[in-house]
């Protein structure tokens, strides 16, 4: 069994390479495989551009952090997380634009502290952990316009992230680029959206 899967691992690369040179992106994703076990797969945050399918959130331990980037205002995945959670992690918010009053108000009242700039030009993720005084990262949530291509791995090489829950822009090759960043600090699940 094991020679097979190592023999499959060979193809599936193969495959992906092969993927990453087209521009359809899911088909791309398609031939990706999950390289992590999440027994329970749990969608939060609803339908839109917000949504995120998750290990399951409610085993995240006290005092947890969660980091949503790119809010745009749309704080539902922040929202049921931690009503998931019992209200029992910290939020981190971060967005280019500061949020509506509503949305600071609601923010404020689900343990979230939120910041304003642009990642990694203006607000740097490592300066987000210092001042909310966390030290790893239960759940990241990041959707920030392509930016991810040059936030992301530094940060990486300093926090530990449980979860990455990222939606990765650009054509099928720099994707790939960008997974291939990720998978020297974390185990991939995929789900495809």
């Amino acid at each position: 069994m094991r020679q097979e899967a190592l023999n499959q691992g060979e193809k599936v690369r193969e495959s992906v390479l092969e993927m990453s040179k087209q521009n359809e992106t899911h088909k791309f994703y398609e031939t990706l495989t999950p390289e992590a076990f999440c027994p329970i797969k749990v969608k939060v945050g609803g339908d839109g551009d917000s949504g995120k399918v998750t290990c399951d959130p409610r085993k995240a331990k006290r005092d947890c952090t969660m980091m949503s980037l790119g809010l745009n205002d749309q704080i539902q995945f922040d929202e049921e997380i931690q009503s998931m959670t019992e209200n029992r992690c910290n939020i981190i918010g971060a967005d280019m634009a500061r949020q509506n009053a509503t949305t600071r108000e609601k923010y404020e009242k689900i343990r979230g502290q939120l910041f304003v700039g642009n990642v990694p030009d203006t607000l740097k993720l490592y300066r987000m952990m210092i001042d909310s005084g966390s030290k790893e990262v239960e759940i990241l949530k990041i959707d920030i316009e392509s930016s991810e291509h040059t936030a992301l791995e530094p940060f990486l090489k300093s926090y530990f992230v449980c979860q990455i829950l990222i939606e990765i822009h650009g054509h099928p090759a720099r994707q790939l680029e960008m997974l291939r960043k990720l998978s020297r600090w974390v185990v991939m699940v995929k789900t495809i959206e």
